[in-house]
């Protein structure tokens, strides 16, 4: 079991916020990112039983409740632009 966290960086250039997942391995930490959006709240992080990473998170800028997931071929995503 090693660490294994969400967070999210300001972009100095051009704005908006990027979306990372850090991961502890046995030669440290590696860093990832995940998501870039204007604006980004109401994120979470959980891991399945491969320990692969399953993150929600709203884009304020799409009005959107957004949801990736890690498979074998990279980073998967499903939008939800519904508004209830």
């Amino acid at each position: 079991n090693r660490p294994v966290l969400l967070y999210q960086i300001h972009n100095e250039v051009g704005g908006g916020q990027t979306l990372r997942l850090a991961r502890r391995g046995a030669a440290g930490w590696t860093h990832e990112p995940v998501a870039d959006a204007l604006s980004v709240s109401g994120k979470a992080l959980a891991l399945d039983p491969a320990d692969r990473a399953h993150i929600v998170f709203i884009d304020g800028d799409q009005e959107a409740l957004i949801y990736r997931y890690q498979t074998s071929d990279g980073w998967q995503t499903l939008v939800d632009y519904s508004d209830g």
